[in-house]
């Protein structure tokens, strides 16, 4: 959980934000999601597992936002990635 990034490292939930942002460019939770993202674009490359079986393995509890979210990020569909 992003919140408890702050307690783990000994920082301010504040620090943490503007690390995350400065490194990045991108807002705590949208880097978090871009990384469940890229995890979930290499296993649809890489496996044969259901799209839905990918979305919940990488956080995702409803698959067709995992879709909306997943197209967002990469222009294509977790079904054109296949």
């Amino acid at each position: 959980q992003i919140d408890d990034l702050p307690k783990m490292i000994g920082v301010s939930r504040a620090q943490i934000y503007r690390i995350i942002k400065n490194k990045t460019g991108q807002s705590p939770s949208r880097f978090v999601c871009s990384i469940r993202l890229d995890k979930a674009m290499i296993l649809l490359q890489t496996t044969s597992r259901s799209i839905t079986d990918i979305a919940m393995s990488v956080g995702f509890n409803d698959p067709k936002y995992f879709c909306r979210v997943f197209r967002r990020e990469f222009n294509k569909t977790p079904s054109a990635v296949r």
